[in-house]
């Protein structure tokens, strides 16, 4: 049982964590059971790291370090600095409404709450980073076992129609394919990220497995991989169809020990995925498909979005205006006479939003990520691992990494916990890997 915790928590995630704005007693009940596993985790002997893990390690305890920063008060001579907390001062004195004392971050109570939905993912990242009481091909079947689930969901939901009782929250996208999610686009993250996972499950029966069962498992995977295909075209998303070309191959990959064909798909994958998005902008099929998401986007398109939210993180550098504070602080950028009942609770894209919420401090620690994920990454794929779930954890992160430019899928405990589980094996089950790339396959000697 201490072997299941874990992927049984993931599969909670993923069915429970489906929102990032709903769903509180769902998610709170994952954010207990979370802090009881950090603090389990905590308790137990620390699993012996590598190199990668301490380093992944640190960059989980730099995070952690900067949202503690947004409860630490900062002199007032820096909220009379020419920022737009300086504007927010003058204009909550005009008002009678005095920010004191003042914090590094504007709201510490959404600070707070925004710390607390990171619970499920900081769990499983510390609970596999101090236990060795996981294995991943039991995370894998966790995340395919969850999409098999939410495809059938949605299913039901586009069968049954508007009205259907199988939507799971309030505020969702009616008439689309959900699952459990509250978002349609979060739905074909997930879908996207379990094809890794698929090929790595092969893989390792290939490698692992009794031979009599290598047919029964190609069959399933090839029936897995066409129920995804099929649930993105259903679902409509558009990173699903800029992405799916992309994360096929990638996934196919896994499959293939060749260094060669591996190292020649790095060039490969990039063209992919421009086909995929010279495809959603060029052809009709494309326009089309992006005119129905603005319309079904309340609020306005993303491009109005981001010009926005560029405005405010221009007034509010370099501190930014703290952890959680985006859409009371976009609301003030609006254009007024454009103002429904319907509000932007994200900037549907990430990268931008932590800009704007943490400042300038965010940067050091986004452009370290992304090199140790790059580095991980090209030293995974360019060796012939033992372990394919590394490759299938490094796929899924750049896949959420890329959707997360044009939406905000790391917002739900599902899709940050498969990030977080991802991250890890890429640090923790990477170990075998030497540090040179293993020489290209030569043809035997003639005899």
């Amino acid at each position: 049982m201490r072997d299941l915790w874990i992927p049984l928590y993931l599969l909670a995630c993923l069915i429970l964590g489906g929102a990032s704005n709903g769903g509180f007693f769902a998610n709170g009940v994952l954010q207990v059971l979370g802090a009881i596993l950090i603090a389990w985790a905590l308790w137990q002997p620390s699993s012996p790291q590598t190199a990668d893990g301490r380093i992944f390690a640190r960059l989980l305890i730099a995070a952690v370090l900067m949202i503690l920063l947004q409860f630490v008060p900062i002199p007032q001579a820096l909220w009379d600095m020419p920022t737009g907390r300086a504007a927010l001062a003058a204009e909550g004195a005009a008002i009678g409404l005095d920010y004191a004392p003042v914090f590094w971050g504007l709201l510490p109570n959404e600070a707070l709450k925004s710390a607390v939905w990171l619970i499920p993912a900081m769990a499983l990242a510390v609970g596999m980073l101090r236990l060795s009481a996981w294995q991943p091909q039991r995370l894998a079947w966790a995340i395919v076992a969850a999409m098999a689930l939410s495809v059938l969901l949605g299913a039901i939901q586009l069968g049954q129609g508007r009205g259907s009782l199988a939507y799971l929250y309030t505020i969702t996208n009616v008439g689309s394919t959900v699952g459990f999610f509250a978002n349609s686009n979060h739905l074909a993250t997930l879908m996207l990220v379990s094809l890794p996972f698929i090929a790595a499950l092969i893989a390792r029966q290939f490698k692992t497995g009794k031979e009599e069962f290598n047919v029964l498992f190609i069959a399933i995977g090839l029936g897995l991989a066409a129920l995804v295909i099929t649930g993105i075209v259903v679902n409509g998303s558009l990173a699903g169809f800029a992405l799916i070309g992309p994360v096929l191959v990638a996934s196919a990959m896994i499959l293939v020990r060749s260094w060669q064909i591996r190292k020649a798909s790095l060039i490969l994958l990039p063209l992919v995925l421009v086909g995929g998005l010279s495809w959603l902008l060029v052809t009709e099929e494309g326009a089309q498909l992006l005119e129905f998401e603005e319309l079904d986007s309340s609020g306005g398109s993303r491009q109005q979005i981001w010009s926005h939210t560029l405005e405010a993180i221009g007034d509010h550098l370099p501190f930014g205006s703290g952890l959680g504070t985006f859409s009371e602080v976009y609301q003030r950028y609006e254009d007024t006479d454009k103002v429904s009942k319907a509000y932007i609770n994200h900037a549907h894209n990430d990268y931008l939003e932590l800009l704007l919420e943490l400042g300038f401090l965010s940067l050091p620690l986004m452009v370290a990520f992304l090199a140790w994920w790059m580095r991980s990454l090209v030293r995974i794929w360019l060796n012939e691992t033992d372990n394919p779930f590394a490759l299938a954890g490094a796929i899924a992160v750049g896949t959420i990494l890329i959707h997360s430019v044009v939406d905000y899928p790391l917002r739900t405990a599902a899709i940050s916990g498969v990030f977080a589980i991802s991250l890890v094996m890429m640090a923790v089950q990477s170990a075998a890997i030497g540090k040179a790339p293993k020489q290209p396959d030569r043809a035997p000697d003639q005899a």
